[in-house]
C-alpha cells in the first residue's frame, strides 16, 4: 500500500488518477466535517470515477484503508469545496468582462468548486428558454468548476418562469428592484414581483421549491430629491460622495416592500443578496419570527472593508449597494453570529479598466461591482485572525461559504459538505501561511481588485473536483487539468 506523506504535487496526482487507481483514502489530523465546526482527525474514502465519497470516519482509521493512501499535511485544514452561490460571469455577448474559463479557473484558485452564475450582464439575458440555452452553449469545454443558474425574473417574462425552474441547471430567479445598470434586464416594480409570486405560486404548492433572489434597493421621490442635495458641490472621486447616492433607505424600502408582498404570497422564498446595512436586520428578524420563508446573504467586502479606509479615486471598491462605516461592519459581523445572515457569496461582478473607468477615477461614471472570486474566504479568515471580525471558528466560515449556499440552491444533498455520498469536492487550506495579494493571485480576467496589496493569513493550497485534484498552488497556481472537467450541475 502506497503512503503519500503530502496531499501535494504532481506526483501525487499521476498516483492517484491513473486509470488502475479508482478507490483512494485520505488521512487528515484536520478536517472540517458537518458534525462540529472544530478540525478534528477523518479518515475520507474516495471513488475518483464516480467521483463520491464513499465514507467518511472520525478519527485516523487504518482498519478503513482502502486503495492507495494520502496524507494531508497535519499543519493544513481539509475542508469541502466552497459554493459562491452568486458570480456574475457576463459570457456570452460581455465576455470582455469575464468568461466561463477564466471565472471558473480563478473559483479553483480560492477552493470554490461550484458556483452559480447570475442571470445579467451577459447578451442574452437568462431570462427566456433561448437565453439559457445560449448560456449552456458558451460553456461547453469551458468550465472548470460545477456550475448552476439563477434565470432572471424582468417585467413581462411571468409566462418563461415555470419553464425555466425545469430547465437542468436552474436553481430559482434573480430580480432588481433598482435600475440594474444594463438596458436588456430592467428592474421589477411591485406589481411585476406580485404576478411573479402569482405565476409561480400553484408551483411552490406542488412541492417545488421556488426561490427567488432580489437585489434590494428600491428608490423614492423623497429619497432621490435628499440625494441630489447631498451630493451638490462634494468632489465625485471621493467615496463619501458615492455613499450619499446608495443611502440605507433605499434598503429598508426595498426590504420592506418585499415583506409586505411576502405576506400575500407565504409558499415563495424570498432571498435577499448583498444586504449591506445592518438597520434592515430588524424586520428581517421579525419577518422570520412571523414564519416567512426569508433568507439573506451578505458579501465579502461589506465584512472587509470599511467605508473609511476606502482611497479617493479608488473605483475597484465600488458596488451597489456600498461598503458602509465600520459601525455596520461590526453589525453584519455580529448578525452573522446571531444567525440573522445566513451565508456570505462573492458577488464578483468584473469589468474591463476602460468600462470601470479606473484611469478617471470617478465613482459616479466607472463601473460597480468589486471582482474578487478566489479570493473571499481568504480575506474573511484574515479579516478575523487580526481581529477585524467577532470569533468565529474555521467550520462556521465553511458553513456560511459551502454548506448554507448549497442549501440556498437545494443541491446540498451533492456539495457543500465532506459527507458520506457527496461530491468529492475538496480545498486544502494552509491557515498560517502569510503572503502580499498580488496579481499572479488572481485568475479571473481582468486583475483588478481591492484586495491587491493587503496582507492575507491563510491559503488556499489545492483544491479537488469530484475526487480529482484540479488546482495546485505550488504548481505555480496552474490549474492541474488537461481540459475542463466542470459540469452544470
Amino acid at each position: 500500500m502506497k503512503i503519500v506523506n503530502k496531499f501535494a504535487g504532481l506526483a501525487t496526482l499521476n498516483l492517484l488518477f491513473s486509470v488502475e487507481a479508482k478507490i483512494y483514502t485520505i488521512l487528515a489530523e484536520k478536517a472540517i466535517l458537518p458534525t462540529s465546526y472544530e478540525p478534528q482527525p477523518a479518515t475520507i474514502q474516495v471513488d475518483d470515477q464516480s467521483g463520491k465519497i464513499l465514507d467518511v470516519f472520525g478519527g485516523i482509521r487504518n482498519d478503513k484503508e482502502v486503495g492507495d493512501v494520502v496524507k494531508v499535511d497535519e499543519k493544513d485544514i481539509i475542508l469541502p469545496g466552497l459554493v459562491d452561490s452568486h458570480v456574475h460571469i457576463n459570457d456570452p455577448g460581455r465576455e470582455e468582462w469575464e468568461g466561463f474559463d477564466t471565472a471558473t479557473q480563478a473559483a479553483l484558485s480560492g477552493g470554490v468548486t461550484a458556483l452559480i452564475d447570475m442571470p445579467l450582464n451577459s447578451i442574452p439575458p437568462t431570462t427566456t428558454i433561448e437565453g439559457l440555452d445560449a448560456k449552456k452553449d458558451a460553456t461547453v469545454g469551458r468550465i472548470h468548476s460545477d456550475i448552476g443558474f439563477w434565470a432572471g425574473s424582468v417585467p413581462g417574462n411571468e409566462e418563461h418562469l415555470e419553464a425555466l425552474l425545469e430547465q437542468e441547471g436552474v436553481f430559482g430567479f434573480k430580480s432588481f428592484m433598482i435600475d440594474s445598470g444594463v438596458d436588456e434586464f430592467s428592474s421589477v416594480s411591485p406589481e411585476d414581483i406580485k404576478m411573479a409570486f402569482k405565476e409561480l405560486t400553484d408551483v411552490a404548492k406542488r412541492g417545488k421549491n421556488v426561490t427567488m433572489l432580489f437585489h434590494a434597493e428600491k428608490e423614492t421621490k423623497k429619497i432621490d430629491e435628499k440625494i441630489e442635495k447631498n451630493i451638490e458641490g462634494k468632489s465625485t472621486q471621493e467615496y463619501s460622495t458615492y455613499l450619499l447616492t446608495h443611502p440605507e433607505e433605499y434598503e429598508l424600502e426595498a426590504i420592506s416592500t418585499l415583506i409586505e408582498i411576502m405576506k400575500e404570497y407565504p409558499d415563495i422564498h424570498v432571498h435577499i443578496v448583498h444586504l449591506s446595512t445592518a438597520k434592515a436586520l430588524p424586520m428581517i428578524r421579525q419577518a422570520r419570527a412571523d414564519g416567512m420563508k426569508l433568507t439573506v446573504e451578505t458579501c465579502f467586502h461589506y465584512l472587509y472593508f470599511n467605508s473609511e479606509e476606502i482611497p479617493s479615486a479608488r473605483v475597484e471598491y465600488k458596488a451597489a449597494p456600498p461598503v458602509r462605516d465600520s459601525a455596520n461592519n461590526q453589525l453584519l459581523w455580529k448578525a452573522i453570529k446571531d444567525g440573522d445572515i445566513d451565508l456570505i457569496t462573492s458577488d464578483h461582478s468584473p469589468a474591463d479598466a476602460e468600462t470601470k473607468k479606473i484611469d478617471k477615477g470617478d465613482f459616479l461614471d466607472g463601473w460597480g461591482g468589486i471582482a474578487s472570486l478566489g479570493l473571499g474566504f481568504q480575506a474573511l479568515y484574515t479579516k478575523i485572525q487580526k481581529g477585524g471580525g467577532l470569533d468565529f471558528s474555521i467550520g462556521q466560515l465553511v458553513e456560511l461559504t459551502s454548506r448554507n449556499p448549497a442549501i440556498l440552491a437545494g443541491f446540498d444533498d451533492r456539495k457543500g459538505s465532506i459527507k458520506k455520498g457527496l461530491d468529492a469536492d475538496f480545498t486544502i487550506f494552509s491557515p498560517d501561511e502569510k503572503y502580499v495579494v498580488k496579481n499572479e493571485d488572481i485568475h479571473y480576467k481582468h486583475q483588478i481588485s481591492p484586495y491587491l496589496g493587503d496582507e492575507f493569513i491563510g491559503r488556499i493550497t489545492q483544491t479537488y473536483l469530484r475526487g480529482v485534484k484540479v488546482f495546485d498552488y505550488s504548481n505555480n497556481g496552474l490549474l492541474e487539468a488537461e481540459q475542463a472537467t466542470g459540469k452544470i450541475m
